[in-house]
């Protein structure tokens, strides 16, 4: 991923969360994008050229981009020597078709090279399909958040 690819999906990441943190707290649009970019702000103050952190799109055999995942080093606030899953996103035409999953199985092999053993991320409530998603490859909930579920995977 370049980084003008990093700038067109950060954009649009920002107005997905926002609409997220909208519902949940019940609070205007413009509130969410606030609180959106805050939170992003926070974890990529330098944005696509912040330091240990990974951007890479999730293709088929063919090279053709099925989706993205962002992901880094997570901090110890949220959980200590893990790696943290920061977004996973499959194109609405490629869901349901296994690039989530072996996404996720690469980017554990990649984990365990790296000497660290665990993986991490948030999930929001209202996102039932991907909290079921990686309940099926492993991850369990560490903590119920007001926004949703921290969850990890160990091995």
């Amino acid at each position: 991923m370049n980084e003008d690819d990093f700038q067109k999906i950060y954009s649009q990441r920002v107005k997905v969360v926002a609409k997220e943190l909208s519902e949940l707290f019940k609070f205007n649009f413009e509130d969410g994008l606030k609180q959106a970019e805050l939170a992003y702000g926070r974890s990529l103050p330098q944005g696509f050229k912040t330091p240990n952190r990974f951007f890479s799109f999730i293709t088929t055999n063919f090279s053709e981009r099925v989706g993205y995942i962002w992901f880094w080093p997570s901090p110890e606030s949220f959980m200590k020597d893990a790696f943290l899953i920061a977004d996973l996103v499959i194109f609405e035409e490629f869901r349901r078709k296994g690039f989530a999953k072996q996404a996720l199985l690469l980017l554990e092999k990649e984990v365990k090279l790296s000497g660290l053993n665990k993986i991490a991320l948030h999930v929001f409530k209202q996102n039932k399909i991907a909290k079921y998603l990686y309940e099926s490859v492993g991850y369990e909930v560490v903590q119920t958040t007001d926004t949703g579920y921290q969850m990890m995977k160990q091995f």
